[in-house]
């Protein structure tokens, strides 16, 4: 039903039954990243609710790499680039097989590049003025 309602776009209900079903299959990885899914594209410009919920799974989820890896996505969509990369390394280093970790990463270096470059031209524009 999670799984449906998110692919129908309907986001407060795939966020409403993935919790429905994690209240009793607690150890579904696939339903706490579908939630976390949920919650973020149901709100993009707000992480509060995609943060608190994840805080909450930290402990117990700190050796598995989808979690570390929506954490870090979580973290770098909320403007804190550093603590991001942190996890998304963490996940490549225990699954370093998984492609959408490390492409993660080396997309997050190209934004991060050309945020640099972007930077610098604002500066030599404003002493151009």
């Amino acid at each position: 039903m999670a799984k449906v309602a998110f692919e129908r776009k309907e986001y407060r209900e795939s966020t409403f039954y993935a919790g429905k079903i994690l209240e009793h299959c607690t150890d579904s990885m696939e339903h706490y990243a579908l939630k976390i899914e949920s919650i973020i594209t149901q709100s993009p410009s707000d992480m509060t609710d995609a943060i608190r919920f994840t805080t909450t799974l930290q402990d117990r989820f700190i050796d598995n790499p989808l979690f570390l890896f929506w954490r870090g996505r979580i973290l770098l969509y909320n403007g804190q680039a550093d603590m991001a990369r942190k996890y998304l390394r963490q996940a490549l280093a225990l699954d370093p097989d998984e492609k959408m970790y490390g492409n993660f990463i080396k997309s997050l270096s190209k934004m991060e590049k050309a945020k640099a470059a972007a930077e610098e031209l604002q500066k030599t524009a404003s002493t151009l003025d």
